[in-house]
């Protein structure tokens, strides 16, 4: 089932956050510390965390929402709850897609530095998706490519439609 996190131990282990969650699992204590490092980080730190993620910067307006919300307490509370999750990480590695499984659409950013486009190959031999594509965006590939991300999707449906 993938009720599961469907992220894989390969995506999270080369991805640039895969250090910092590998330390927080050893040391769980370590985990409100940073929670309250990153909620306390001025809103320039934040900017570059995200810019180190996310392909599209500077010219989107939505970046300072974006910077507002990784302060949130919230939100960093979601963000802490992946280290403990990590052995979670592996379901979709072992998922067997049954059949009359729904089709399936699979979008990666090719500048994905959270879950690189390297790490992408144990989700695509799992999950055997209908229709793959590769963009140019970074790990928020639907917001940061939205167009092709929305036209690819559009005649994804279009074509599986019933």
């Amino acid at each position: 089932s993938l009720s599961r996190n469907v992220a894989t131990r390969a995506g999270i282990r080369e991805g640039g956050y895969g250090a910092l969650l590998r330390t927080l699992r050893r040391a769980p204590w370590l985990v409100p510390i940073a929670a309250r490092v990153t909620e306390l980080s001025p809103p320039a730190v934040r900017r570059a965390s995200l810019k180190s993620q996310y392909l599209r910067t500077e010219d989107d307006p939505y970046l300072d929402e974006l910077v507002r919300l990784n302060g949130d307490r919230k939100h960093i509370d979601s963000l802490s709850a992946l280290a403990p999750a990590m052995d979670t990480y592996g379901a979709l590695e072992h998922f067997e897609k049954p059949t009359g499984f729904p089709p399936s659409l699979l979008l990666w950013g090719t500048k994905n530095r959270v879950l690189p486009l390297a790490s992408s190959g144990a989700v695509r031999a799992s999950l055997r998706p209908d229709a793959w594509h590769e963009i140019v965006a970074g790990h928020l590939t639907m917001r940061e490519a939205h167009e092709e991300s929305n036209a690819r999707m559009r005649a994804f449906l279009e074509a599986h439609a019933a």
